[in-house]
């Protein structure tokens, strides 16, 4: 149960230092357009393989080896990187894009930043709800809804003024 750990963790000590990484970062030559450039590329690659894996090939038996990196029930050193790398490159296009993402999302991820110890509670509670109440469905847009419901659920309590002053923040 201890495996998801480094996926939370490190991403969070991260943040925590992400002034200094960014000082650190910005002191690199290669860091202007090489660095970048490559992470952008894995990211892509990335994630183009993990849909392909998961939406396309998943009924090929011969896919498994490529599954072991995406594989949500045990997570193997490979899939500890293939995190690290696209979580960086969404770090890099956040932060590249902050001012375009704060006008037209600010209001969505605002509330989850600044609130993310009980927005993390609260979807908990409400993904409860929703796995309680609709039946599993192989359905795209039947799982799209459920996830847009979870957002907005959690966003509208996360509004709640009780609910934020007994969960911690």
């Amino acid at each position: 149960w201890l495996q998801w750990q480094p996926l939370f963790f490190i991403p969070s000590v991260a943040g925590f230092y992400l002034e200094s990484i960014q000082s650190w970062w910005n002191s690199k030559k290669a860091t202007k357009k090489i660095i970048p450039t490559a992470i952008y590329s894995l990211t892509f690659i990335l994630l183009g393989a993990s849909v392909l894996t998961t939406f396309i090939l998943s009924s090929n038996p011969t896919i498994d080896a490529v599954n072991l990196y995406f594989n949500k029930e045990h997570i193997e050193l490979g899939g500890v990187i293939v995190s690290l790398i696209t979580f960086c490159g969404f770090v890099l296009f956040f932060i590249q894009h902050e001012s375009f993402i704060q006008k037209w999302l600010g209001w969505l991820l605002q509330p989850f930043g600044v609130n993310s110890l009980t927005a993390y509670i609260l979807h908990g509670i409400v993904i409860i709800f929703i796995a309680a109440t609709i039946p599993i469905s192989q359905s795209i847009i039947l799982n799209t809804l459920a996830g847009i419901f979870a957002v907005g659920a959690t966003l509208l309590l996360l509004k709640v003024p009780f609910i934020t002053k007994i969960l911690p923040r």
